[in-house]
């Protein structure tokens, strides 16, 4: 039995309709708040690395790391209100790692054998 959606229901095509917007909705949502995420980390990073390079010290990878989730931890302080964030919030962790990734920050898993 297969059904035409020229045959639906003007209700059941609205409902559908409803749902794809709440939808699409939600993802514009997160996409605007990794935009501004990324963006808020990037001048933190910058202000970071210019005291750093003022200081005449070099900031190593693990610690640039570390800055990226002290910042993700700020923003998420000021802009949601969380006081402390754990590894365990999926959303921000997969944001985060997104983040090293494009970046090109994230670790090298070694192989064992």
């Amino acid at each position: 039995m297969n059904t035409n959606l020229l045959d639906l229901n003007n209700d059941i095509l609205n409902i559908i309709g409803r749902y794809v917007k709440a939808d699409n909705d939600e993802r514009e949502f997160n996409e605007l708040i990794k935009k501004d995420i990324f963006d808020y980390v990037d001048i933190k990073m910058k202000i970071k690395r210019k005291e750093a390079r003022d200081e005449y010290n070099n900031v190593s990878r693990s610690y640039t790391r570390y800055l990226i989730w002290m910042c993700f931890a700020e923003f998420c302080y000021n802009y949601f209100g969380f006081e402390y964030l754990n590894d365990n919030d999926v959303k921000i962790t997969k944001i985060y790692n997104e983040y090293l990734t494009l970046k090109k920050l994230n670790l090298k898993e070694k192989k064992s054998d």
